[in-house]
């Protein structure tokens, strides 16, 4: 800011000539230019988020959420995020029933909803393979909301819950109140969820090509602008079923649990 500052300072004296402050301009005679064009421009970085949830946290998230502090059509939120590949959170968030062909096992979701919008070099709306666990966890939540268009209507059923609303929703189930027998969990967002799954996808042996074009990420060189046509559907199935079976597998009940709920029992 004060690089802007000085800058139409000096801006002001130099269209000084003629106005009433021509006189309180005149010290300033000499300048021919603004000698504040020189100053380079501070550019500052986009912050990069750096929160990840390892494989033992998504475990302990996935067995724990919604038990309480969290509505159960959020809670299943969770698991979709993570189910159907992580996704943009408003890409889900706020997504209709409409675009889930349970059929054909696809969620279309359309181009005016995605981040990349009118820059798509191809206007096509991006295809997310539904998993068998996908399917179920919709199935659950059809149950809650399925009267409405939204997956996550808001409390009207007017509109889809908001992004504040999801990440209050996570903050409490994060900070247990004093009363709760469950234990705090790190804090995280509703974003953070996409990066956990980019990068356990990459720990699940999905490359990295396949993983970004899972996420729907825009690919800018100029054989996929100009010409590369495929869509990649038979891969990226194939690696959402891999990505299925690795998930399953961390939330998979242990012979020890087994053993102690056979006990409890």
């Amino acid at each position: 800011y004060l690089r802007t500052y000085i800058r139409a300072a000096y801006e002001f004296i130099l269209t000084a000539a003629g106005t009433k402050w021509a006189r309180k301009a005149k010290p300033f005679a000499q300048l021919t230019s603004n000698p504040a064009q020189r100053i380079k421009k501070f550019q500052s970085k986009a912050a990069v988020g750096q929160r990840t949830l390892d494989a033992g946290e998504f475990t302990t998230l996935y067995r724990t959420v919604g038990v309480e502090a969290m509505g159960p059509d959020l809670a299943l939120y969770i698991k979709l995020a993570f189910h159907l590949g992580g996704q943009r959170v408003e890409e889900l968030l706020w997504s209709t029933w409409s675009e889930f062909d349970l059929d054909t096992h696809t969620w279309a979701i359309p181009i005016e909803r995605r981040k990349i919008g009118s820059k798509a070099a191809h206007q096509e709306p991006h295809l997310v393979h539904i998993t068998g666990t996908a399917e179920k966890l919709l199935l659950e939540l059809h149950e809650l909301t399925g009267h409405t268009p939204w997956l996550f209507p808001d409390r009207t059923e007017e509109a889809p819950r908001t992004t504040p609303a999801l990440n209050q929703a996570i903050r409490r189930f994060c900070e247990p109140g004093p009363e709760s027998k469950r234990q705090p969990f790190t804090r995280f967002t509703p974003r953070d969820i996409r990066r956990s799954v980019k990068t356990l996808m990459g720990q699940a042996g999905l490359s990295k090509e396949i993983r970004d074009r899972i996420q729907g990420h825009a690919f800018g060189d100029v054989g996929s602008v100009h010409y590369d046509r495929y869509d990649y559907w038979t891969e990226k199935q194939l690696a959402m079923r891999k990505w299925e079976r690795w998930l399953n597998r961390q939330v998979k009940p242990t012979k020890a649990m087994v053993v102690k709920l056979g006990v409890a029992s």
